[in-house]
């Protein structure tokens, strides 16, 4: 493989992480490892665009390099940003920074492939964690995204207070702090 083309590998990989990162984003005080993530990725997406717009100059890297410097320089900046909507099943994320880094993606996977680079990979971001849940796991996210207490959502759910406990661990365990943010119980 060809510098550009592992410039424009790496440069895919970390779009690819930063914008896991942003989707995973569950309020607008993110965890500490989001943010270091969130860095990191943007980082280092930025160094390999511009290693593979020395290599290989085109207007799409040139777009894509935008994309990621006009990003705000920490994730708390840019959860700040992002408009928390209540949704059935719980926080719902909109904003236009879930809606440029796929382009950006898009890009540098267009350059590569008119490099005639071979990467396994793909421009689809990974499924939504709301997508792989239960109506059940739904409803108990909702509560908890409401501020609810572990009695609150016991009496709500008609079981008894540990297994709202097992059930939200598990949730987490599976699905990452994000699906189930850690606060104070009441």
């Amino acid at each position: 493989m060809s510098d550009a083309c592992e410039d424009l590998a790496a440069a895919a990989q970390h779009l690819h992480s930063l914008l896991g990162v942003l989707r995973a984003v569950s309020g607008p005080d993110p965890a500490l490892q989001q943010a270091l993530d969130y860095h990191q990725a943007r980082t280092r997406a930025e160094a390999a665009i511009l290693a593979a717009l020395g290599k290989s100059p085109d207007e799409r890297l040139l777009k894509a390099l935008r994309v990621v410097q006009d990003l705000p320089g920490t994730l708390h900046e840019a959860a700040q940003r992002v408009s928390w909507v209540r949704g059935g099943f719980g926080v719902v994320v909109r904003d236009d920074l879930l809606e440029t880094v796929p382009p950006a993606l898009e890009w540098v996977l267009q350059v590569a492939a008119d490099l005639g680079c071979r990467l396994e990979f793909s421009a689809e971001p990974e499924p939504d964690t709301q997508e792989r849940l239960t109506d059940r796991e739904r409803q108990y996210l909702e509560l908890w995204h409401q501020g609810r207490s572990y009695k609150e959502i016991a009496e709500a759910m008609g079981v008894n207070k540990e297994t709202v406990k097992r059930t939200l661990l598990d949730l987490r365990k599976r699905h990452g702090p994000s699906a189930v943010p850690y606060r104070r119980s009441r």
